[in-house]
């Protein structure tokens, strides 16, 4: 018996020194979670970050609530350019279930723009999230924006 709490004692030791040991190490980078406009900021200053396009949507997540399957629902995500310098989005993509369009014109700092949406709730069931992806000459070069439902079934 004695020796199995010694057992026990050693291990735990063990385990702490381990801890120390690599509670010291740098983290790897596959393992950390970094905002890439905050790093930038902090390795190089602030002036990195002037000169950059910012979309910032109004309403990030819409739920279009309860809605019976095979219905189709329209929402136009409104953004502003916050940035200092000329917005133009490449690209916006959805799910197939989503219909996307967006301005094919810069979108000057202070400037709002939409990005319409039109959601077909044919293929799916219950409740869905979905991402609306803005690839744009922004920093980070991705946006999302999302909505939601409830899709139950419809009548037959």
């Amino acid at each position: 018996m004695r020796m199995n709490r010694l057992y026990d004692l050693s291990f735990i030791g063990a385990f702490i020194m381990l801890y120390l040991v690599l509670a010291k190490s740098p983290v790897p980078p596959m393992f950390q979670s970094i905002d890439y406009a905050h790093e930038i900021t902090i390795q190089m200053g602030d002036q990195t970050l002037q000169g950059v396009p910012v979309l910032t949507f109004d309403e990030p997540i819409h739920d279009f609530g309860t809605i019976k399957k095979g219905e189709k629902r329209e929402h136009s995500f409104t953004f502003t350019n916050t940035g200092s310098a000329d917005l133009k989005i490449d690209i916006v993509s959805a799910c197939t279930c989503t219909e996307v369009d967006w301005p094919r014109q810069p979108i000057p700092p202070g400037e709002k723009g939409e990005i319409p949406v039109v959601f077909d709730s044919s293929t799916k069931d219950g409740q869905v999230l979905i991402d609306v992806d803005v690839i744009a000459n922004t920093d980070p070069i991705l946006v999302i924006a999302r909505f939601k439902a409830n899709v139950v079934p419809g009548d037959h």
